[in-house]
This record gives C-alpha cells, sequence and structure tokens, in this order.
C-alpha cells in the first residue's frame, strides 16, 4: 500500500541516512520505525497498566508484616511435623 507521509526535511534526511547505513529503502526503514515505537508503546502501556494494578492491590506494610508473621508462625507450628 502506498501512502504519503509529511515530515520536516531534516527528519526526512536522517531517515534517508540511517537508511542507507543498514543497506535497506527508505520505505523499509520507516516501517520498521514505526514497527519499533508502535512496540515501544504497547510495552509500556502494558506495564503502566501492571503498575496501577499492583497499585490499587498494595498492602500496607503493617498488614504485610502481620500476614508474614502469621505465616511463620504457622510454620514454626509445623515444624515439629516435618
Amino acid at each position: 500500500m502506498n501512502t504519503t507521509v509529511s515530515m520536516p526535511d531534516e527528519t526526512l534526511r536522517r531517515a534517508d541516512r540511517a537508511a542507507q547505513t543498514l543497506g535497506v529503502s527508505r520505505s523499509e526503514f520507516v516501517a520498521r520505525a514505526i514497527e519499533r515505537y508502535a512496540d515501544e508503546l504497547e510495552r509500556n502501556s502494558l506495564t503502566n497498566h501492571i503498575d496501577m494494578v499492583l497499585e490499587r492491590a498494595a498492602v500496607d506494610d503493617g498488614a504485610a508484616q502481620a500476614v508474614v508473621g502469621a505465616g511463620r508462625a504457622t510454620l514454626s507450628a509445623d515444624s515439629e511435623a516435618w
């Protein structure tokens, strides 16, 4: 598919130099760059989403310590059975 894209002259010159260095056409270089940038945005979006969910589910430090203490007490009580 042919598409026309407008960009600043300097950006086009940089793309042409990079494409030449890589030995690919301008179209191939631009397609790869777009794919790479889109992948990066998707990864960042997923990472940000995971971070937000973890923040919502975060347990305050006191509660976390209580859970750890209860777990250790349970393991201690059961240690004789091991």
